[in-house]
């Protein structure tokens, strides 16, 4: 672990219950229950999961690695306890070879190298893996637990983050379906149109702020691209994009991007084909998908479209403008870090208005003006895609016009008043609309009858599957049941292993464009198929578990996926039925406002112009409360996002967030902690103490242990916790204060006896002798395994005279450690005075 860290203290301890504990680890917490008790109650989880990989932080004094090995284990699941190395050095853990691939203790630097090999990472890919910490890990009376478990969290994100694809399949398989519909014209109309263009893309990140009102007066000038989240800032700006795009499935993109809604006909909306549906179902401009249409990707689907590049809305929109054929993409709001000030977003977002990241424990990158910025994993990634894009472009150039953005190989920066403009050439609305067909009710009526037909096909298809899989279950099992009778017929065996065996090839065969995506598509039920058990423990019952497990999931995720089919058909069906006049809009209104898009009135509405003073007094009732039903929506607050802003912003995971920087020396990152907690330290106790330790970090760093010991003298003593005790304690030593020293010293023994050794020697260079033996001997009654502590209580009796009381201290330690070289030596020389 880098920089400095709390001593362990070597001595073992045993509870009422004759359970061996290290009171440096765990303190008391096994003295009023006994561990089996306490690990049934806190960790019962441990061991109710079946094919799981569960990683520990701590061992708890080895007791909670014994309660596993004293337990039965769910089959499959594996347990990974990583330890700091102070304590692995004192532990000496027994695991049976029979256990050994299941149950195996490591440091943190073995866990780097381990967790994705040793089958590990076939139960990452099952997103089978969960952290836990040991009861000592998550009461962090060693603050190296919180360092370590922080380490361990930051490593099985990143190991997550590279096989999480698998298993968000669906979300973006459902929503591409239901935008079947409306995803009528690929964005790669689109391509190459702009050769020798400027454009800027604008997304949410903070520099926004400092670039806006220049764009606002070049918004004729260059083509403007926005992130869909951006819309109302825009709005309120007068900024009218030409390009607006959003990619998220998820619903709560709706929540921040549905001002999208209120922009103008104008511009063009550019969406993923997986977007959320209520965007794109209630969008009543013209629009362009990104990506394939049809999820399998049938061949009337055969043309090159333009795709969704990710992980973000910004590399999805930076990718279309180079497809576009820019040959010049200015970048705002693209910062994919924080700010100086501690911001994720612009100004008007509901991060912006809760305010600073606090507590995140993110990735320090170096920005344009060379300073650390911190970044959430997720954007690491981004950045890490957007590098990987620019890596070939050919006759285009990227600009980012923030110093304090994250600085990307390939783009450069650039001041946005550096640029000259030229007057327009082109109107790029008239364009863009040029680019992107009208389409008349006739023509989506086509389209849509064709929809429904390539869907009809899949859904008879689908089944067809399902009925197959469910046939190689039921020869499975009627094999297991052979092959568990010694006296079962042979030819009978092999008839129903050669049926399964015909199956899989007609599956491949006959469907194999279907089995192939349904692989794809359920890769997480497909993922259970994969055994993470050592070859050699595949018996022939697992083998018919794992047989069965895949045709299991062709059967599931047919169904699964049928139904999400039947769904599309149904949207494919109102569309159709919103065409026609008249149109039974009181049956609409009940679907559209079920499907979340009570806007969609707006749509019919645009379509059906020339009818709206023939509509009857129950549809114009419908209408009305379907517009009530929008505005309603549109005026709800994003509850999703705040929490998610708000958890961010708390105080709570701050000190270990400070403890970590301090630990690994970033002494830039802690002056931007002191920064941030600055503000709210006026009038909040805890802040205040934060703000206080991160400054006193900030100090220690500089070599100023006086202006650290003040910062933290600062902190009322009622405010006080062990953290600010213990490092009051280490300067004041450091800057000869014994009195300061001894005072806090007696204040920490409240809340553990490992402080008293120390408090004993300081009391000892105060000169102040009785008390100083006073102190060791209470303590040496409670621990008197303590063979260091023996050691020190012998010299000091040696210093003052007490050849008596200097050999029973050795005696004892040579009691609790007969082979102890030091105790040995002394007692031999006083021995021999005698």
């Amino acid at each position: 672990m880098p920089g400095s860290s709390q001593q362990i203290n070597p001595v073992f301890a045993i509870s009422q219950f004759d359970e061996v504990y290290l009171p440096s680890v765990n303190r008391q917490t096994f003295e009023k229950l006994d561990s089996k008790t306490l690990y049934r109650t806190k960790l019962k989880d441990l061991l109710h999961k079946q094919q799981h990989l569960f990683v520990i932080i701590g061992l708890d004094s080895g007791l909670l690695a014994n309660y596993l090995l004293d337990t039965e284990l769910p089959a499959g699941s594996k347990y990974l306890f990583v330890e700091l190395d102070p304590v692995l050095g004192l532990l000496d853990i027994d695991i049976p070879q029979r256990l050994a691939h299941r149950l195996q203790v490591m440091s943190l630097s073995e866990f780097t190298e381990r967790i994705s090999t040793d089958n590990n990472e076939i139960y990452i890919a099952k997103n089978a893996v969960s952290l836990h910490k040991s009861m000592g890990a998550e009461l962090a009376y060693q603050q190296d637990y919180l360092l370590l478990a922080a380490e361990v969290e930051k490593l099985l994100q990143h190991e997550a983050f590279d096989h999480q694809i698998g298993f968000t399949q669906k979300i973006f398989v459902k929503r591409q379906l239901q935008n079947l519909a409306d995803d009528r014209h690929p964005a790669a109309l689109l391509r190459n149109q702009f050769t020798g263009h400027r454009c800027i893309v604008l997304a949410g990140g903070p520099s926004l702020d400092s670039h806006i009102d220049w764009v606002k007066s070049h918004q004729q000038d260059m083509v403007i691209f926005a992130v869909s989240r951006l819309s109302k800032q825009l709005i309120e700006k007068g900024i009218t994009p030409h390009i607006v795009v959003s990619v998220d499935p998820q619903q709560m993109s709706m929540e921040v991007s549905k001002d999208l809604l209120k922009l103008t006909n104008q511009t063009i909306f550019i969406n993923s084909n997986h977007v959320t549906p209520s965007l794109i179902g209630q969008w009543r401009g013209k629009s362009a998908y990104l990506g394939a249409r049809y999820p399998w990707g049938d061949e009337d689907d055969a043309q090159d479209n333009i795709e969704t590049m990710g992980p973000t809305v910004t590399n999805a929109a930076i990718h279309l403008a180079v497809e576009m054929g820019f040959s010049e993409i200015l970048l705002s709001g693209v910062d994919f870090c924080y700010s100086p000030t501690g911001f994720s977003h612009t100004q008007g977002s509901i991060e912006a208005k809760i305010g600073p990241s606090l507590s995140s424990m993110g990735e320090w990158v170096e920005t344009y003006s060379g300073h650390q910025a911190e970044t959430p994993i997720q954007l690491l990634h981004a950045m890490q895609s957007l590098a990987e894009q620019t890596q070939n472009l050919q006759n285009c150039t990227i600009y980012n016009l923030s110093k304090d953005a994250a600085k990307i190989e390939g783009i450069a920066y650039r001041s946005h008043l550096s640029f000259s403009f030229e007057a327009a050439d082109i109107d790029v609305f008239a364009k863009l609309h040029s680019l992107i067909p009208h389409t008349t009710p006739d023509d989506i009526r086509r389209d849509l009858n064709v929809c429904v037909s390539n869907i009809k096909a899949t859904h008879k298809k689908l089944l067809a599957i399902a009925k197959l899989a469910k046939e190689a279950i039921k020869c499975n099992q009627s094999l297991r049941t052979k092959l568990a009778n010694p006296q079962g017929s042979q030819s009978q065996v092999g008839n129903l292993k050669q049926r399964i065996e015909s199956i899989e090839q007609e599956i491949n065969d006959k469907y194999s464009r279907q089995a192939r995506f349904l692989k794809f598509f359920g890769y997480g039920e497909f993922a259970r198929f994969l055994n993470p058990a050592a070859t050699d423990e595949w018996q022939q019952d697992k083998m018919l578990d794992m047989t069965e497990a895949y045709y299991k999931a062709f059967e599931e995720n047919c169904h699964v996926l049928a139904d999400m089919v039947h769904d599309c058909e149904l949207i494919l069906d109102a569309r159709k039925s919103e065409l026609q006049v008249p149109t039974q809009l009181n049956t609409l209104e009940s679907f559209w406002l079920n499907n979340l898009e009570p806007g969609r009135v707006y749509v019919w509405l645009d379509r059906h112009a020339a009818i709206s003073g023939d509509l009857t007094e129950e549809d114009k009732a419908c209408i009305v409360r379907l517009q009530r039903a929008f505005e309603s929506e549109m005026s709800q607050g994003s509850q999703g996002i705040s929490a998610i802003a708000k958890k961010a912003n708390s105080l709570s995971g701050v000190q270990q967030k400070l403890i970590m920087l301090y630990r690994h020396q970033n002494s830039a990152a802690l002056n931007h902690m002191v920064k941030l907690l600055e503000p709210l330290s006026k009038g909040e106790p805890e802040a205040h103490r934060l703000y206080r330790l991160a400054q006193t970090y900030v100090y220690q760093l500089e070599n100023k242990s006086q202006e650290a010991l003040d910062s933290l003298l600062s902190i009322p003593e009622k405010d006080r916790t062990e953290t600010e005790l213990r490092e009051i304690v280490v300067l004041s030593l450091s800057l000869q204060k014994l009195d300061q020293a001894s005072e806090v010293l007696s204040q920490l023994l409240s809340y553990s006896d490992e402080y008293a050794p120390q408090y004993a020697q300081v009391l000892k260079l105060q000169r102040q002798w009785q008390a100083a033996v006073n102190v060791y001997v209470d303590y040496l009654e409670k621990y008197p395994g303590d063979v260091p502590t023996w050691i020190k209580l012998g010299q000091f009796m040696v210093e003052l005279n007490e050849p008596d009381a200097a050999i029973t201290s050795f005696r004892n330690a040579l009691q609790a450690d007969p082979d102890n070289a030091i105790a040995s030596h002394y007692l031999k020389q006083l021995m021999a005075l005698d």
